[in-house]
């Protein structure tokens, strides 16, 4: 749909105008847990493990005074998938 209207869209929901939208609704339900964090545990570090990790953490950084810490799924399933080809590999 994006790049009907010429935006390339190739990063699914951690990039490109299809990030954006998603990041509204992601912030849209996080924003008041971390208030409450602010409120209640301003010390606390938060684990942020909601897409699109890197802007919901952005805005959380700009947005408040919490500090919070991204965590991706993806360097773990990319060990996983390693180790299947290379245990496929030894025949």
């Amino acid at each position: 749909m994006p790049l009907s209207y010429g935006f390339r869209h190739i990063y699914g929901e951690n990039g490109g105008p299809g990030a954006a939208f998603h990041t509204l609704r992601s912030i849209h339900l996080t924003m008041p847990i971390i208030r409450d964090v602010e409120q209640l545990c301003p010390e606390a570090l938060v684990l942020n493990f909601t897409n699109p990790e890197s802007r919901v953490c952005l805005a959380i950084s700009q947005l408040t005074k919490v500090e919070a810490v991204g965590l991706c799924d993806g360097p773990i399933a990319t060990l996983r998938k390693v180790g299947e080809v290379l245990d496929n590999t030894r025949g």
